[in-house]
């Protein structure tokens, strides 16, 4: 009796698991094989129609008459037009790429300094009183010496009308050769160069210490960062005319920036040799910050022309620096010329520039320039392209920390000839 009562106690619990346990398992599994078949079924009989592909209209390209481009530019800041679909409602041809958004970066399209094939220049046959008008009654403004060489303008009534460090200026022609200088280089080329930040140093001792210590390093060429001329703080009414006097670096070019302290305020290019060509460009930056330029010459020596460019980058955040470098790299590109060197203090390691130009070199890639050592900062550089070789690079620093908070770069720079 008691062998049946547990037998059907064992029945009962099997029952209830059989129930409430594998038949709601086997019941999910056909559930789920049934979704399966369904979705294949219905794949099966109502394919998905594949969305046609349609392809952009076609953009015209702009017509390049020139020599220009050799290459395309790494970086362009240029718009292009945005391709539509030609099955939508709105759907147009999409216009031409405007001019100034040629392959070639330049607002014309072609490159923004032009290299004649001729330089027209006059060259002093001896002592002479310069004018600021074309006639002997014209007011004197100064003298200039036997073999200085200066951009011709043009002639009027028996005088020249020469570049005279930016000033418009006569000279009597019968004290000058008018020349054309071939543009051609023709050996290679030697020029000492450097790059100063000179803190706005605007006292006779200040210049007097600066002047100097160009001078013993036999510099060439230099490009100069924060230039203060005519200031009402300044002891001497124009420090750049001093430094040119002072160095014997008799040609000079300004870029001015700002107007400050009752006077103007920028970059300047102090050369050995004659500066037949000039121009500036202001760069990209944010609005209410210090404005900064590319400023460029093109100096004449006796082997042929060098093309130097100086520039001063902003001090802020790398994320406002970065629109100046991409800028200025944007208009070194766009000038057309292909070698050249950069003097500047760009706030920032050669890396920053590197990344927007890989095609550059660097005179400085470890010496700190800039302040009391705890950091390396290494922002005061010049920058050379492929046809250059350098040697001697140096570091020349002042004794008096007052006369500049930043150090002088130096260095010989060969410009060999084109093959």
């Amino acid at each position: 009796m008691c062998y049946n009562e547990a037998e059907r106690s064992v029945r009962y619990c099997l029952k209830k698991i059989l129930f409430f346990v594998f038949i709601p398992i086997l019941l999910l599994t056909a559930l789920s094989c049934r979704k399966e078949v369904e979705v294949v079924t219905l794949s099966t009989v109502s394919p998905v129609t594949p969305t046609p592909k349609t392809s952009a209209s076609p953009v015209q390209e702009p017509e390049n008459d020139g020599a220009y481009p050799t290459k395309t530019p790494q970086i362009t800041f240029v718009p292009l037009p945005k391709s539509t679909s030609a099955g939508s409602s709105n759907s147009r041809t999409p216009t031409p790429t405007p001019e100034w958004a040629t392959p070639y970066p330049s607002p014309t399209g072609k490159p923004l300094v032009d290299t004649p094939e001729y330089f027209e220049v006059v060259t002093v046959k001896k002592d002479t009183v310069v004018r600021k008008a074309a006639s002997e009654k014209g007011r004197k403004d100064g003298k200039v010496r036997e073999g200085n060489t200066f951009r011709c303008l043009g002639e009027e009534g028996g005088f020249y009308k020469v570049d005279l460090n930016g000033a418009e200026r006569f000279l009597e022609a019968d004290d000058v050769n008018h020349l054309l200088v071939p543009s051609l280089q023709t050996d290679t080329i030697l020029i000492r160069t450097a790059t100063l930040n000179i803190h706005g140093a605007e006292s006779y001792p200040k210049l007097q210490s600066i002047a100097r210590t160009i001078t013993d390093e036999a510099v060439d060429i230099i490009g100069l960062q924060e230039v203060k001329r005519g200031t009402d703080t300044g002891s001497v009414s124009d420090s750049l005319k001093v430094l040119s006097e002072l160095t014997g670096l008799e040609y000079y070019s300004f870029c001015k920036t700002l107007n400050y302290d009752g006077g103007i305020y920028g970059t300047a290019i102090l050369s050995r040799f004659p500066i037949v060509a000039e121009d500036s460009w202001k760069l990209d930056g944010v609005k209410g910050i210090e404005p900064r330029y590319l400023s460029y010459v093109c100096a004449l020596t006796d082997m042929g022309p060098v093309d130097f460019f100086n520039t001063h980058l902003c001090a802020n955040a790398m994320y406002i620096k970065s629109i100046n470098i991409a800028s200025m790299v944007y208009y070194l590109r766009a000038t057309g010329v292909r070698r050249f060197l950069v003097s500047g203090d760009f706030n920032c390691s050669p890396p920053r520039i590197y990344k927007y130009m890989k095609d550059i070199n660097f005179v400085n890639v470890d010496m700190n320039t800039f302040g009391d050592g705890t950091s390396v900062k290494i922002i005061d550089n010049i920058l050379y392209t492929s046809g250059y070789l350098v040697s001697r690079v140096d570091m020349v620093d002042f004794s008096e920390k007052s006369i500049t908070d930043h150090r002088m770069i130096v260095c010989d720079a060969y410009l060999l000839p084109e093959e």
